[in-house]
């Protein structure tokens, strides 16, 4: 199988890195300061915690059809174009939003375009880095400073202002998507190209599907800190500029770990890794449900690095030297489904519930998930260390 790429390594991987980098801009607003727009809209904790579920739930739902559509057809750049698209359509409509009803049903909507945004992303780069001789940590951590930039940016300018502003605010980042999504490299051609396994086919392979389960009560324990950590913060009497600071210094050392990845993994087995990313999220839940200093917050958010870094670069590289690459958009988004679909629908789920019961010491529920999950993954890595589905 020879690859006939149609376009030159260095422009490919400029690309792909400013479009990481604009998905993750997106996500470095939303993720801290969309619950505070919710809130501000007078919705309590359980309510909040729904609509970040239901959001994420499409994952589930779409996004493993519509990665497979894309590896059929091999249109990436088209399909994200048409989703990014949709994602923005659907945040300019927040601003006529004025009952619950309307956000439920936005937040599917949204959470529908979105569902398979990164795992097509993912795969694309996954599979010019294979021809390009890309290194896949190198491209992704600019999707890290990105979010870096703006989840500061953001503090910056709301502190003192209104929280409708978050919104006008995550409209910037997608409009510049959908303008950027056409300049995206198609996928490498090859002479032979086999045809993508059914979905149901990759769901029978249990290495896969307990990987992918463990992943996801990783992912599900951050639950707390996506949903609730700025209005905790801020009852703890930090403000917003620091609050960009906490979120922050969690994506720098998340940038070194992706700028080491390829390294990294020449020590660590996939697996490996994955465990000490479960091992470091019960240490950061942990402290996190005790320690209110923002010396200690801050020192305690450089684990994100390995709670939520380390599981992702892990997780991309199993799957990357297990699958052929013509299923690759598809077992993305099958992980992304478990992960950041149930397990963040779960984890924010359960952090509504559970925040607005118990305050800070709701992530003492997420450190039993990391828990498990790390359990799990010591049986993943003693009976299928390094698996291969050839095409």
């Amino acid at each position: 199988m020879t690859p006939a790429p149609t376009i030159d390594g260095r422009r490919a991987g400029r690309r792909l890195a400013l479009f990481v980098a604009l998905v993750f801009a997106t996500v470095g607003i939303y993720l801290p300061y969309w619950p505070l727009w919710l809130a501000d809209r007078g919705l309590d904790e359980p309510a909040i915690g729904l609509l970040l579920a239901l959001g994420v739930s499409m994952r589930v739902l779409v996004g493993p059809l519509l990665a497979r559509a894309a590896d059929r057809r091999g249109a990436h750049a088209r399909l994200l174009g048409l989703l990014s698209l949709g994602v923005l359509l659907g945040y300019i409509a927040h601003l006529a939003a004025t009952t619950f009803t309307a956000l439920v049903v936005l937040a599917l909507v949204c959470g529908a375009f979105w569902a398979a945004i990164m795992p097509i992303c993912d795969s694309l780069v996954l599979l010019h880095a294979g021809v390009h001789d890309l290194d896949y940590g190198r491209i992704r951590r600019w999707g890290s400073v990105a979010f870096l930039v703006t989840t500061l940016s953001a503090g910056f300018i709301l502190r003192g202002r209104s929280p409708s502003l978050v919104l006008w605010l995550i409209l910037t980042p997608l409009a510049l998507m959908v303008v950027a999504a056409p300049l995206l490299p198609s996928p490498p051609r090859s002479d032979r190209r086999a045809a993508p396994r059914p979905i149901s086919a990759l769901l029978r392979l249990p290495w896969l599907v307990i990987f992918c389960g463990a992943s996801a009560l990783v992912y599900a324990s951050h639950g707390v800190l996506y949903g609730f950590a700025t209005i905790h913060w801020r009852s703890l009497g930090i403000s917003e500029d620091r609050i960009g600071l906490l979120w922050t210094s969690g994506v720098l050392a998340e940038i070194a770990l992706f700028s080491v990845g390829a390294r990294l993994l020449t020590r660590l087995r996939p697996l490996q890794l994955a465990l000490l990313a479960a091992l470091a999220s019960v240490v950061r839940w942990l402290g996190l449900a005790t320690v209110t200093a923002f010396a200690g917050l801050l020192a305690l958010q450089s684990l994100h690095a390995l709670s939520f870094g380390a599981i992702h670069l892990a997780a991309m590289a199993y799957l990357h030297r297990s699958l052929p690459p013509e299923s690759s958009a598809t077992a993305q988004s099958l992980f992304a489904a478990a992960t950041s679909g149930l397990g963040f629908a779960g984890g924010f789920f359960a952090a509504g519930a559970l925040y607005g019961r118990h305050g800070g010491d709701a992530y003492l529920t997420m450190a039993a998930l990391a828990g498990a999950a790390a359990l799990i993954l010591v049986v993943v890595d003693r009976r299928w260390p390094a698996p291969r589905l050839e095409s």
